[in-house]
């Protein structure tokens, strides 16, 4: 019985991971005075991200902090472009990105995110 339990919430959270994660928008808010793009992550209305995006060759380097879905603070990740644009690689693996994050306080995530709006 408390499998069957276990097993009914860990698939209503996994739901609910999918909703959020198909909630989530990306939006460039500008660049810093180097050049690199910072994008908002936004769910709904509600601002729960910024990620700074370094362009390089073919790939682009990630770094920022999240609130949501849960806090994390991005270091460093590198994607591949793929002939893409960075927004469009952003939005498809944000959450691979978000799991590569410190897990954090909301409040660290917070003060990340107070830093990184200060770049624009």
């Amino acid at each position: 019985m408390a499998r069957r339990r276990w097993r009914s919430l860990k698939e209503t959270l996994m739901k609910a991971e999918e909703v959020i994660e198909r909630k989530l928008r990306v939006e460039e808010v500008g660049r810093t005075p180097i050049g690199d793009l910072v994008y908002s992550v936004k769910l709904g209305d509600a601002e729960v991200g910024l990620l700074e995006i370094t362009p390089l060759d073919d790939e682009i380097l990630v770094r920022g902090a999240l609130t949501s879905p849960e806090p994390v603070i991005i270091e460093k990740a590198k994607l591949k472009l793929e002939g893409r644009e960075p927004i469009e690689v952003i939005e498809d693996k944000l959450r691979e990105v978000s799991e590569l994050g410190r897990r954090v306080g909301r409040e660290e995530a917070e003060e990340a995110l107070k830093k990184l709006s200060e770049l624009v």
